[in-house]
């Protein structure tokens, strides 16, 4: 009878990751990971869902913009199955990468902000451009390796390119 309570355990612990898996799903399903960089509104505003997206995954809580709490689950050190927990902890990394890379930027001058209120931009490094595209896309990619795992769609990051 114990085996027969571990497979029990172990399928609605199964069915917890999978909740988890498709809450987290919802978290990139933003601008901020569906536009290309070139395409992006403002800088402080693609920061911001990036570290709004890093928490949701650390702490379980979506918020929008202005930080009202949208949805609630489980953080990623939740999540049972053990690769998808280290899937979810290099896209962690990967997310903490891209704003510490973005702040650099916006330190060093590689972009350049101008219009009213500064809302637009333009990037001076084309490769640095498609760092933060090809970065963005590789996320993507190991999140829908586990929807794939799952059984669900994941998100893509979209191939045309609006450059200027």
């Amino acid at each position: 009878m114990a085996v027969l309570d571990l497979e029990e355990a172990t399928a609605e612990e199964q069915h917890e990751d999978k909740e988890l898996i498709k809450f987290f799903v919802q978290c990139f399903d933003r601008p901020a990971f569906q536009d290309r960089i070139y395409q992006e509104g403002r800088m402080e505003d693609f920061d911001k869902a990036i570290e709004d997206t890093i928490i949701a995954l650390n702490t379980g809580v979506l918020r929008t913009r202005d930080g009202s709490i949208l949805k609630k689950a489980d953080g990623k050190s939740s999540v049972v199955n053990i690769e998808w927990r280290e899937k979810l902890n290099t896209i962690c990394d990967m997310l903490v990468a891209l704003r510490k890379r973005l702040k650099i930027a916006k330190d060093t001058g590689a972009y350049s902000l101008y219009g009213e209120d500064d809302v637009m931009y333009c990037f001076y490094d084309r490769d640095l451009a498609i760092w933060f595209d090809s970065t963005r896309e590789e996320i993507l990619k190991i999140l829908s390796s586990i929807c794939e795992e799952i059984g669900i769609h994941g998100l893509g990051f979209p191939r045309k390119r609006y450059e200027w």
